[in-house]
């Protein structure tokens, strides 16, 4: 299944009668812990920082999934989980190294367009019989079709990302360009768009604040690159899961795009930037805007209380621009728990760490954190953003916008993305026309697709 469900305000306003999340308890022969000692690594990429009711241990990346390894095995004394943080850029490429040497993590935490690849490689292992049915059957139905494939649940959900535009609002006050954004949560005009990024390049460029942050030096940025294309009536897919990445309307999208960059409204070197890079000038308050959530806030909050900016954030979220005629989509994906061994004792040990980490007193934190949105009803009838007017217009969006398919249900999506960023270095670079660049991109989609 390619075509995602619209999530929508149903995964922040679940209907007040489900069923609350029991643990696991009373159910001891799925998600049971191991009676034989035994060790599991849990590998993780850096997204929690500070969680809210547990800063104290979760100051840096990687702590937070060191505290839950240790709180949980103060109730599992039979089972050692080792956490490892990898990095965004090379992550990846050190877990595929890791199950090409037959010595894969025994637990990952990652992205949809990657464990759906796994599983059907075989490197993942289907989690039906492991999981209790108390936890199965709280997952909000929106991921459901998202994570059986072929009919087994190949991961654990733990929460979805929707981008949208952050825009700095410390720097849109600072040089009188607030006025002229879009409500929280608006929309604008691709030529409202231009007129704007121009108004800051004239008011940053003396400062070296660049308007937009766009990266395509590495694939983390897909779902950025095709919101906008999704603004032009481009995309990936239509909605009968067609490709269409060589369309009029992508390539369009594209044109637009590289025309930004050549009048300077683009950070400098959009072909070699990784999502680090612009992470970075992000928070080093150099870029007046980049494609994120409200994930960001929480990188300057940080970079606030490190001294590294002079006033509290203050971030305000907007719709990609809009060409006039077409309608934008909301680009969501969700991160789920993965188990890779084959070992079954080591299964079950992994397995009882998910049931344990899933509980709301521990996911809910971690996934308002993040700026994310929750996967399970129990979570999700806390209606944790009722106070936050950035996630409330993130979650109007949502409802307002229905899902785009950029492919993260195809398992071989990992390729895809890795080669729509080839694609686009090529278009920056100059090497290659949209037209080039695009057509020989969907060609290989289509060859990718049959497979």
């Amino acid at each position: 299944m390619r075509v995602f469900k619209v999530l929508g305000v149903v995964m922040i306003l679940i209907v007040a009668t489900s069923m609350a999340f029991a643990g696991g308890q009373g159910e001891k022969a799925k998600g049971a812990a191991p009676q034989q000692k035994v060790t599991i690594s849990f590998w993780h990429f850096p997204i929690f920082i500070n969680v809210p009711g547990f800063k104290g241990v979760s100051k840096e990346y990687g702590d937070w999934e060191k505290f839950l390894a240790k709180e949980f095995m103060k109730s599992h004394p039979n089972i050692e989980v080792k956490t490892q943080l990898v990095p965004w850029e090379g992550g990846v490429d050190k877990i595929n190294v890791a199950i090409a040497g037959g010595n894969p993590p025994e637990l990952v935490a990652d992205y949809l367009g990657r464990t759906g690849g796994w599983f059907i490689q075989g490197a993942a292992v289907p989690l039906d019989n492991l999981l209790p049915a108390s936890l199965k059957n709280d997952i909000l139905p929106t991921y459901r079709g998202l994570y059986y494939i072929h009919g087994k649940l190949h991961a654990m959900p733990i929460m979805a990302w929707s981008i949208a535009l952050v825009v700095n609002g410390n720097l849109t006050d600072k040089y009188g360009l607030t006025s002229m954004l879009p409500k929280m949560g608006g929309d604008w005009t691709t030529d409202q768009f231009v007129t704007v990024l121009k108004k800051m390049k004239a008011a940053g460029s003396n400062d070296g604040v660049y308007p937009l942050g766009m990266a395509c030096g590495s694939e983390q940025g897909d779902y950025t690159w095709w919101k906008f294309t999704w603004g032009f009536g481009g995309g990936l897919f239509d909605s009968k899961g067609n490709v269409i990445a060589d369309s009029p309307n992508t390539i369009a999208a594209y044109k637009y795009l590289l025309s930004l960059n050549k009048q300077g409204l683009m950070v400098p070197g959009v072909a070699s930037m990784t999502g680090s890079d612009i992470m970075k000038l992000w928070t080093q308050e150099k870029e007046f805007m980049q494609g994120g959530n409200a994930y960001y806030r929480t990188l300057m909050q940080k970079a606030y209380k490190d001294g590294l900016v002079k006033k509290p954030p203050k971030v305000i979220v907007v719709n990609m621009p809009t060409k006039p005629g077409f309608k934008q989509k909301s680009a969501i994906g969700p991160t789920g728990y993965v188990i890779m061994t084959k070992d079954s004792a080591k299964q079950k040990a992994a397995a009882s760490f998910i049931v344990f980490a899933m509980q709301p007193k521990y996911n809910a934190p971690a996934v308002k954190n993040a700026g994310q949105f929750p996967a399970t009803k129990s979570v999700a009838d806390l209606n944790m953003y009722k106070d936050d007017p950035l996630m409330m217009a993130m979650t109007n969006m949502l409802s307002k916008y229905p899902a785009g398919d950029f492919g993260l249900s195809n398992p071989n999506y990992g390729k895809i993305r890795v080669e729509l960023a080839a694609a686009e270095q090529a278009m920056f670079s100059g090497i290659k026309t949209p037209e080039e660049a695009m057509k020989s991109f969907a060609n290989k989609v289509r060859a990718l697709i049959k497979k």
